[in-house]
C-alpha cells in the first residue's frame, strides 16, 4: 500500500510538472498591443543566426469592438483571426524566418487588451 502511494505521488508530480511546463505562457516571450484602438505592426523574434523550423503564437485578451489580426508571410496574410469580445487563439506550424510580423487592424474598437506569447522552435 505504501509503495502504491509513492508511485501515485511520483506520477501525480510528473503530470503536474508537465502541465505547468506546457501551459506556462508567462515563461514564453510576449508582446502586447500598446493601444487596441490604433493599428499596429509587431515584429516577433530577432536575428540569431539559428533559423527556426516552426512557430507557435498564442493570443489572449479582450476587444470591445472588432479587429483583424494577421500573421504575415512575405508581406502577405498567412494566418488571419477575426477578433471580438474575449480573445483566445493559437497559431502554429512550419516557420523558417527568424522573425515574424503580426499586423493588428482595429475596426470600431473602443477598449481592450491583447497579449501574444510566442515561441520559435529551433533545433
Amino acid at each position: 500500500m505504501k509503495r502504491l502511494l509513492v508511485v501515485g505521488g511520483v506520477l501525480l508530480a510528473t503530470l503536474v510538472a508537465i502541465a505547468v511546463w506546457f501551459f506556462a505562457d508567462p515563461l514564453l516571450p510576449n508582446v502586447t498591443i500598446s493601444d487596441v484602438r490604433r493599428p499596429e505592426t509587431l515584429v516577433l523574434g530577432k536575428e540569431t543566426g539559428n533559423p527556426p523550423y516552426g512557430i507557435t503564437i498564442r493570443g489572449s485578451g479582450e476587444v470591445d469592438g472588432e479587429a483583424t489580426l494577421s500573421l504575415l508571410l512575405n508581406g502577405e496574410a498567412y494566418k488571419v483571426e477575426k477578433l471580438s469580445g474575449t480573445v483566445s487563439f493559437e497559431w502554429g506550424g512550419d516557420w523558417y524566418s527568424e522573425t515574424a510580423e503580426i499586423r493588428y487592424e482595429p475596426i470600431n474598437v473602443r477598449s481592450g487588451k491583447l497579449i501574444f506569447h510566442y515561441r520559435f522552435h529551433r533545433l
